[in-house]
């Protein structure tokens, strides 16, 4: 391990901090806020003293408000300038410091993105253009003069609270961004123009917040190295921004990443971008810089050799990752360990991550149920047994997966019996739609723990009431699934789709198991509104089928707004060459011949003729017939996952951990 990863472990000072490593968990919001107060909450210590605890360098918190007309959305961010903040980090910071990690916090003004929902207040920016949500104000010098002072004034809080260093927030579309860029700033004085005036702000910011922490504490900026949008930052420009910070020697680092608010999908970006997508801007500003250490998380990274690679060929001093550790916070202990093949990597399929945060609320993670629960559920409070107990898990998805190996480690015997001749379940037909193969890993990480686990697996049996009887289990866990519904039963129609039971009628479990082929002409119909019916439908479609997708709703892909994954499905239905059709549903299927009409004007009927294949991706079905007939017959029966209601991925997982741990 030591030669393998020497890079990755040899340590760093980013001026007066010494750090162990050269692996940080990069800023990002936990929304782990009281929402009266917009104070850290309980869980917030917790959560960062989690990642602490396996090795990681360098904890980069993120975000916390410098002023009052900081608004972000809905979301409530921290305020570091409400005084009653610095006992509550005080406690954050002092249990990340036990482990020997070091911890930065990151202060922002949100300018040009704010909204004014909450508040009423104008959003502020160094020029009227407007965002998503409003048209900012443009600040006079009073205002300016008010926010470098406001950067001053919660930098005098970061060492009362313990940190060891700030981070500047310049990135994402927010304020400081705002003065650097040409696309936000269109000033015509001496903020504005040429790349001198719109750095202006951020010097003097610099300068203002280095009066009032001196040395004794790092500075950086986390700096944009490609806005992605026309007219505005590119990696030219950006070097020359980090070259001209380099020469004032009042920065400790940088910190690179790509991107605004305007294309999240791709600065945060779901298993359709490809990763280290970061890097694209990092590395070669890295290589203008003489002596200014540079930092990036490169975005989905996938392994260790990946982290080490980086460093080895210098295009980072430091590596970052965000939702890696949100999986797996021991990530780096395991790679410390040997153990890098137990490391649960991050499918980044943002669910319970980036669209719990856009819905503000808390973060979680499909994988890992801890997160979030770590004082309750983080690592060391699985405890053993008090009475080891013979359980049998029926299904071998995500919720029967993490059923038996919870129970396992808590020193029961256990058995887990699959119908089918492989484990996994559902994911496994997820990860055979286009692009979407990293989902198999959620099941792939199980999987390989079962031996090591200790779980016996019996694969191609059919439990029945018969073989419980004999195997008399003292506790029997059913986790049989739900499979879509062929009846086309939805929330549009309550009742069948007249014409389903027709045999040109499938199912995508149909299609994906390859049980039936579709014909030359097919109709998807999309009423579970994510990533089943588009993903079919590129699929065909690129096996050059012509394909036609239908949704009650204004788009398809309704959910994937959130884990900001519906642009890419978008562009690449549109590249697939397959026609979308919003706002209808099916009314009869005559063979060939579907009738649709409009959910908005029922009396407004479409026609298709020459359908070959209908596909209904609509409400599923749960395979609960084995629980309903054990039910009174055994003791300790349990139900969990989809064939209890059918939901994602985090809910079978999340409660087949719960309930081993209550065995």
């Amino acid at each position: 391990m030591a030669n393998e990863f020497r890079h990755l472990f040899t340590p760093i000072d980013l001026g007066p901090v010494h750090i162990k490593n050269r692996f940080y968990m990069s800023p990002h919001y936990t929304v782990y806020v009281d929402r009266q107060t917009w104070l850290p909450n309980a869980q917030m210590p917790y959560y960062y003293e989690e990642r602490a605890k396996s090795g990681v360098g360098l904890i980069c918190q993120s975000v916390a408000d410098i002023h009052p007309t900081v608004e972000y959305g809905t979301l409530p961010t921290m305020r570091l300038y409400d005084k009653r903040v610095i006992p509550l980090l005080k406690d954050v910071t002092s249990r990340v410091h036990r482990h020997g990690a070091k911890m930065f916090i990151q202060i922002w003004h949100a300018g040009q993105a704010s909204s004014c929902f909450l508040t009423g207040r104008p959003a502020l920016a160094p020029s009227p253009v407007p965002n998503s949500f409003t048209t900012p104000k443009e600040m006079d010098h009073e205002e300016i003069e008010e926010m470098v002072q406001a950067f001053a004034d919660s930098a005098a809080v970061v060492p009362e609270a313990g940190y060891d260093g700030i981070v500047l927030h310049g990135t994402h579309g927010y304020l400081i961004e705002n003065f650097l860029s040409p696309f936000f700033n269109k000033r015509h004085d001496e903020y504005g123009g040429l790349l001198d005036n719109r750095m202006r702000f951020l010097f003097q910011v610099i300068e203002r917040v280095r009066g009032v922490i001196g040395r004794k504490l790092a500075l950086g900026l986390r700096l944009v190295g490609e806005e992605l949008l026309p007219g505005g930052l590119g990696v030219e420009e950006s070097t020359a921004i980090a070259r001209r910070l380099e020469e004032t020697g009042q920065l400790d680092f940088i910190d690179i990443d790509v991107g605004s608010y305007h294309n999240y999908h791709i600065g945060i970006g779901p298993m359709y971008v490809a990763p280290h997508y970061n890097l694209l801007a990092a590395a070669p500003i890295k290589a203008a810089l003489k002596k200014l250490p540079l930092l990036c998380a490169p975005g989905r990274l996938g392994t260790p050799q990946d982290a080490e690679r980086m460093l080895a060929d210098g295009q980072a001093d430091m590596v970052g990752v965000a939702r890696a550790l949100i999986a797996d916070p021991e990530w780096l202990l395991k790679v410390q360990q040997g153990r890098a093949e137990d490391i649960r990597h991050c499918t980044y399929t943002n669910q319970q991550c980036i669209a719990r945060l856009f819905g503000s609320l808390p973060i979680g993670c499909i994988q890992n149920p801890a997160t979030g629960r770590e004082k309750e559920w983080g690592i060391g409070t699985l405890t053993k047994a008090s009475k080891k107990k013979r359980v049998m898990v029926v299904g071998g998805g995500p919720a029967g997966l993490e059923a038996a190996r919870v129970a396992a480690l808590r020193g029961h015997n256990v058995t887990l019996y699959e119908r089918a001749k492989e484990l996994g379940g559902q994911v496994n037909l997820a990860a055979l739609l286009p692009g979407r193969e990293e989902i198999g890993e959620v099941a792939g990480w199980l999987i390989r723990q079962m031996p090591k686990c200790g779980v016996e697996v019996n694969l191609g049996c059919e439990v029945t009431p018969e073989l419980i009887g004999r195997l008399a289990p003292d506790a029997l866990v059913i986790a049989t699934g739900a499979e879509f519904n062929r009846t086309g039963f939805s929330g549009v129609i309550p009742d069948p789709i007249p014409g389903w039971d027709q045999p040109h009628v499938l199912t995508p479990e149909q299609v994906l198991r390859g049980e039936k082929q579709p014909g030359h002409r097919v109709l998807i119909v999309d009423e579970e509104y994510n990533q089943v019916a588009p993903g079919l439908a590129e699929l065909l479609a690129r096996q050059g089928k012509k394909v036609t997708l239908v949704t009650s709703q204004p788009s398809v892909g309704r959910d994937l707004v959130l884990t900001l994954v519906l642009p890419h499905v978008l562009a690449r239905l549109a590249e697939s060459g397959v026609e979308v059709l919003p706002t209808h549903y099916i009314k009869k299927i005559n063979g060939s011949l579907v009738q649709l009409f409009n959910v908005y004007a029922p009396q407004v009927e479409t026609s298709l003729d020459g359908i070959d294949s209908v596909i209904l991706v609509t409400t599923k079905e749960t395979r609960s017939a084995l629980s309903a007939e054990m039910k009174g017959k055994v003791n300790g029966l349990y139900a969990i996952g989809d064939c209890v209601a059918p939901r994602d991925i985090g809910a079978a997982i999340f409660e087949g951990h719960r309930l081993a741990r209550s065995l």
